[in-house]
């Protein structure tokens, strides 16, 4: 199995949306250099870099392989992001003001579309090839947002992607930044698994807007 990490991240705020991914398309995931990233601030357009990937401390993780259930690989990032955000060791991002996000299921449904259109039409990026960002397939699915971010990954293991994510610098807007961020309130994470047991996995955050009382619930897993 290919040991590659690639991976995207983007975070915006409502009417930013256009003007934050007007320079970013879809890449075909043939393209995809090993061991990637890149990150679109919400004050900036999109940047890219390279990154050394990290291994984070145990937890308890789905054993990976075509075998692994997608509901169980998805409620495991959703309990890493929780964990993450109420570490000690990461206060000094979230200024303990980051608390545990709410699964929210129509942000999931969304998150799994999305990667598995990705997977469908073999591309990997936050815009799919019609030119829909993050925030139009949102609105599309009607949800209601103020303030939302996704984190994309293309991985063969889920441990090793959440890794990543974590393992990126603790100043910026990146993976990292959207998992930690306080704003956020809501989270859906949707994974989709390719032929050849590489997995696209769709981290969607958000935050509706103030006047909204967003349905949510426990995963169903």
């Amino acid at each position: 199995m290919k040991n590659r990490q690639d991976m995207k991240a983007i975070s915006w705020r409502l009417g930013m949306g256009a003007a934050l991914i007007s320079g970013m398309a879809c890449m075909p995931a043939n393209a995809l250099r090993p061991q990637t990233q890149s990150a679109a601030p919400a004050d900036s357009g999109p940047s890219s870099g390279w990154h050394r990937f990290g291994e984070r401390g145990a937890s308890a993780w789905p054993a990976a392989g075509s075998s692994a259930s997608i509901a169980a690989l998805e409620k495991a990032l959703y309990e890493a992001i929780n964990r993450d955000r109420a570490d000690p060791a990461n206060r000094a991002e979230t200024g303990g003001q980051a608390l545990p996000l709410r699964w929210n299921d129509e942000l999931a449904a969304a998150a799994r579309a999305h990667s598995r259109d990705m997977v469908q039409r073999r591309y990997f990026g936050h815009v799919d090839p019609e030119g829909r960002s993050p925030g139009l397939r949102l609105t599309a699915a009607g949800i209601a947002w103020q303030s939302a971010g996704e984190n994309i990954a293309m991985d063969p293991d889920v441990k090793s992607a959440e890794a990543a994510f974590m393992n990126e610098p603790h100043t910026g807007h990146n993976h990292r930044s959207n998992i930690l961020s306080p704003r956020y309130t809501e989270v859906g994470v949707g994974i989709a698994r390719a032929s050849d047991g590489e997995l696209y996995i769709t981290e969607d955050f958000m935050r509706p807007p103030d006047s909204t009382q967003s349905a949510f619930a426990r995963p169903s897993h």
